[in-house]
């Protein structure tokens, strides 16, 4: 099965659960057993698992930002300097992943107990797309 669930960020750096998403997905699907596949097609936007906790998120999205500030004299900024953007959402995608992909059995992926699937928004705000697909049977 392939779906396309929509997602839409309200911030410019921005992390959110999408966990019952994809599970809404995964019960469409009607496969009990195999891989639950997640694609991000972004150069600015990434997935990850990890808990599904606000002040978590806001360390995490802090450390990236320490790493990666949002200022800094980047190469890339100079070609696009006329747009005035900021261009570290593009090294911060390249510190998250753009793909996940988690195992799925007797109709349920296999998550820890703490584990949600989180959706990073480095550009916002704007309109995403999370590409899924589950195989097996």
């Amino acid at each position: 099965m392939f779906k396309t669930l929509p997602l839409k960020t309200k911030k410019k750096f921005e992390i959110s659960d999408i966990t019952r998403d994809v599970v809404t997905v995964v019960n469409e699907s009607d496969i009990n057993n195999g891989l639950v596949n997640m694609w991000v097609s972004y150069t600015t936007a990434g997935l990850t698992v990890n808990e599904p906790d606000p002040d978590l998120w806001n360390d995490i999205l802090s450390t990236f930002i320490k790493m990666v500030p949002l200022k800094a004299n980047y190469h890339h900024n100079a070609k696009y300097s006329h747009l005035s953007l900021e261009q570290n959402a593009h090294i911060l995608s390249c510190i998250n992943k753009s793909s996940l992909s988690i195992p799925l059995k007797e109709g349920k992926m296999v998550l820890g107990t703490w584990q949600s699937i989180l959706f990073f928004e480095f550009d916002g705000p704007r309109t995403r797309s999370l590409q899924i697909q589950i195989l097996g049977k």
